[in-house]
């Protein structure tokens, strides 16, 4: 089974949610329509790249780039970012 893309907007907006507004992880679920349980998951997974908000310019390129860019295994499995929108 192929896991589904994840929105770097989603990204950005739980960890926005998480670090500036303090909200839990059922709250975040809530207002981003995921689970708390996957809310869990990407900042676990954040946590493990190093990404801390607020997030640094270009941050998407950094992560894109060099021996994080494959994603089929370790924490960034899953992550899958693109250019802001």
């Amino acid at each position: 089974m192929s896991r589904k893309r994840i929105s770097m907007r989603k990204i950005k907006e739980v960890l926005r949610l998480k670090y500036e507004s303090c909200l839990s992880y059922e709250e975040i679920g809530r207002s981003c329509n995921i689970g708390h349980t996957t809310v869990g998951e990407y900042i676990s997974r954040a946590k493990k790249t190093g990404l801390k908000w607020p997030l640094p310019d270009k941050w998407y390129q950094e992560f894109n780039s060099g021996p994080l860019s494959g994603f089929s295994s370790g924490p960034l499995s899953g992550f899958i970012f693109g250019p802001p929108i």
